[in-house]
């Protein structure tokens, strides 16, 4: 049968199952593509951070090189003279022991030191020989005194005691 009218087909639109077929397609194709493009942009990143680590690992400038060898020198001087404080003598700990150390009734006035030889004189006044005795017992008892001697004792204006004692120090005690 041929038809001599020709009839108008009508066009069909694509079922559901043929859409989400073709974006399926192109959403797997836009992956692919990206993973193409991504890894060649990685490798191009990798070749550059390897020149970039070649060229930090080259020869430093002589400007680098001297600056070094003055922040060495630097360094050196730092150390030297922390050791040199470390290892030098306070002499100002006579004070603390003296001060940590005195009898209320003895009164001082005169301290010859000698910190190289760990030995002190220790010139003071009292009002009598129970308190000097005190003073002695107490600097004789503390462990930063190695030595005590009271080598002059005699009796000054109004009474008073005038004494001298002699010292021999802990190493420690200037540290």
């Amino acid at each position: 049968m041929v038809e001599i009218i020709p009839k108008t087909t009508s066009r069909k639109l694509p079922s559901p199952k043929d859409a989400l077929f073709y974006f399926s397609i192109a959403i797997f194709l836009a992956v692919v593509l990206a993973f193409f493009i991504l890894t060649f942009y990685l490798n191009r990143a990798e070749t550059t951070l390897s020149d970039l680590e070649g060229i930090l690992k080259k020869e430093k400038t002589a400007e680098e090189i001297n600056l070094e060898k003055k922040i060495s020198g630097y360094e050196q001087k730092i150390n030297d003279f922390s050791k040199i404080i470390d290892e030098h003598p306070l002499p100002s700990k006579l004070f603390d022991l003296i001060e940590g150390n005195s009898h209320p009734q003895v009164w001082f006035f005169e301290i010859d030191l000698n910190p190289g030889e760990k030995e002190a004189k220790l010139s003071g006044i009292t009002d009598n020989f129970v308190f000097l005795h005190q003073q002695f017992q107490i600097f004789r008892k503390n462990p930063l005194v190695k030595n005590v001697d009271l080598v002059d004792v005699s009796i000054g204006e109004e009474g008073k005691i005038n004494f001298n004692f002699n010292f021999d120090l802990a190493p420690g005690l200037f540290k």
